[in-house]
């Protein structure tokens, strides 16, 4: 009897330690379900290429052997916090050294290895050497074109980190300032010349580089909080449904009007048909669709409304084809007509520069003459398709003869001419003018230059030909 009270009571004990180790298991797969759980739901919360989208973003302002620059480190923090809340992973460096600036890259480099996108944004001085282009560390001296080796980083070696990620490789350089450095760096061969802005660029594959400035012109810093191409970057980098390289094409044209045409950014590279987003277009569920069609209705959105025809030249070779292709054509060919609202206001008298010109022509065994123009005005009315029919021109010539000389001075004349010419759709205009059938001496005029407000602003060129046709002189007027 007592055997059995003891069994019972054994079994009794074996039963509960079992029961607690069950207990204790549920807790644990519990507690895991619930991380499971949970990091699905992270998953579906968390955009699919958080993981996948790497940049490095360096703004170097603070430079320590040439005047500093203002504008790059906010610039960079400002396009780091755009491409955080894009989703990319970024590192950020301000007023980076030539060690810190290596340290970065290739870190960077590692990371992008099979991201599906790697961008590099930098905003600094630039310069390139002998054909190659440089950014240039804050601590950099480049007391010698030698020195570049050592001081500077290459932007081969940049492009070759982001050539790692399987979709887009990308480097932004806002870094084409007019180089400090230049004027106090010794040559240590000649034909090693330190140019104006940057040297084109050609890369491969995936790999695009967008320049603030084409090659061999400089950018603006700009008076603001961002530079002008970076301004016009922040505007435009998280629209949703706007393609990459349209995106670019986009900032082009913000930049041309903000600096009045005297900037031009440039994108060096090309990409297959496949549509790339910083920020896909909105979808009410499912994958985002990068099909032909809808790639070619999500770029159409984007230039559709551009004055630029290069754009809607590009449009064509993507997606020529169909729908979207007519409408791209119908607004290429609208662009194309001569511009109306450049045309000239009814009987708006022009006037040239203050003061006058003067030219020196002939001599022994000739006489020498002495040709001096004054007050140039010009008079023109554009019809609505810009055609210029009839336009006037007024002047006063003067020609003393340097004595001595058998002929007299012809004295002071006033002159006019009548011409005619076109404003064309960039509001470019050309004037060609023949002289009244009074004028003594005889002398052409033509006028090459662009409306502003109004005024005729260019070059308004007069010139006499001797008896046997040759140039007698030529005298040039700057309109303003």
């Amino acid at each position: 009897m007592s055997e059995r009270i003891a069994g019972k009571i054994g079994l009794l004990v074996t039963c509960q330690s079992w029961m607690g180790q069950v207990m204790r298991n549920w807790n644990v797969l519990l507690r895991l379900a619930v991380t499971v759980v949970a990091f699905g739901i992270a998953l579906v919360v968390c955009p699919a290429y958080a993981a996948t989208r790497v940049a490095l973003v360096i703004g170097n302002g603070a430079y320590q052997s040439v005047p500093q620059l203002p504008n790059p480190p906010r610039d960079a923090a400002d396009v780091a916090d755009s491409l955080t809340r894009l989703g990319f992973a970024v590192t950020r460096s301000s007023d980076a050294t030539g060690d810190a600036m290596r340290r970065a890259l290739v870190a960077f480099g590692h990371a992008a290895d099979g991201a599906d996108m790697a961008v590099v944004f930098y905003a600094g001085h630039g310069m390139e050497l002998g054909g190659e282009n440089w950014l240039i560390p804050v601590d950099a001296k480049l007391l010698s074109d030698t020195d570049a080796d050592s001081e500077a980083i290459s932007l081969k070696s940049v492009t070759l980190q982001v050539s790692r990620a399987r979709q887009l490789g990308l480097v932004i350089l806002d870094a084409c300032r007019n180089n400090p450095f230049a004027a106090k760096m010794q040559r240590s061969l000649r034909t090693r010349a330190v140019a104006r802005g940057l040297a084109p660029t050609e890369p491969t594959d995936n790999v695009l580089v967008a320049y603030s400035a084409k090659d061999g012109t400089t950018a603006s810093d700009g008076d603001g909080r961002n530079s002008p191409f970076t301004t016009a970057l922040l505007r435009n980098i998280e629209t949703p449904g706007l393609e990459v390289t349209f995106m670019f094409r986009a900032v082009r044209d913000e930049v041309m009007v903000a600096t009045n045409r005297e900037q031009q950014p440039f994108v060096y590279g090309s990409l297959s048909r496949e549509a790339i987003y910083f920020k896909p277009p909105a979808q009410s569920g499912g994958p985002v669709a990068t099909t032909a069609p809808n790639a070619a209705a999500q770029a159409w959105e984007a230039v559709k409304n551009s004055n630029d025809a290069g754009v809607l030249e590009s449009f064509l070779r993507y997606y020529g084809d169909g729908f979207y292709g007519d409408l791209a054509r119908s607004r290429l060919a609208e662009i194309k007509k001569p511009n109306i609202t450049a045309s000239l206001p009814p009987q708006r008298a022009l006037t040239g520069q203050d003061g006058e010109t003067s030219v020196q022509f002939g001599g022994p065994p000739y006489c020498k003459y002495t040709v001096t123009l004054k007050n140039p005005q010009i008079a023109a009315t554009a019809d609505p398709l810009g055609m210029i029919d009839k336009a006037t021109l007024s002047l006063v010539m003067v020609e003393d003869v340097v004595p001595p000389c058998q002929f007299a001075p012809l004295g002071a004349k006033r002159h006019s001419y009548t011409g005619s010419g076109v404003i064309d759709g960039s509001g470019a205009v050309t004037l060609t003018f023949v002289p009244a059938a009074d004028n003594s001496p005889k002398a052409t005029a033509t006028f090459a230059g662009t409306v502003v407000q109004g005024r005729l602003v260019g070059t308004l060129s007069v010139r006499r030909s001797d008896q046997t046709g040759n140039l007698a002189w030529k005298v040039a007027f700057n309109l303003k």
